[in-house]
């Protein structure tokens, strides 16, 4: 009989990081991952999943961590600056070709300064930032 274990993790401190938004309110561009959960809906994730940069993701580790994105950019934000919490289900990969302020959002800076980036779906994006104003959110 296997016996389950109650883990308690501590939350980590605020950190300014970035998240962009993919076109799609279904998560299909997550189904699967690189994390292997499959279909997101029947593992009860649904829509409020991200994909991480390489620097978050830790090699698969970070796989089921919860993140909590919030708005700060007041002129994109919705009103009362909600906190969205979303799970790790996916790696945003590196797009070397693309700077990374332009496109390549997941793609490191520099190697001593690794992007910390969150991608998320269309679903959460309209409950952060107001549309057509930002798909870029700080």
């Amino acid at each position: 009989m296997a016996r389950g274990v109650n883990a308690v993790f501590p939350a980590t401190p605020w950190s300014m990081d970035h998240a962009t938004f993919y076109d799609d309110e279904s998560a299909s561009a997550t189904m699967g991952g690189a994390c292997g959960y499959g279909n997101l809906f029947s593992t009860g994730s649904g829509t409020k999943t991200a994909a991480l940069s390489s620097v978050l993701f830790k090699d698969g580790f970070a796989c089921g961590s919860c993140y909590q994105i919030r708005c700060t950019a007041a002129f994109a934000c919705c009103g009362d600056y909600p906190i969205i919490t979303v799970t790790a289900t996916n790696l945003c990969p590196p797009k070397w070709a693309q700077p990374s302020d332009n496109g390549g959002w997941c793609t490191p800076t520099a190697p001593q300064s690794p992007l910390r980036h969150v991608q998320a779906g269309l679903h959460v994006d309209r409950r952060l930032a107001r549309r057509n104003r930002a798909d870029h959110v700080p």
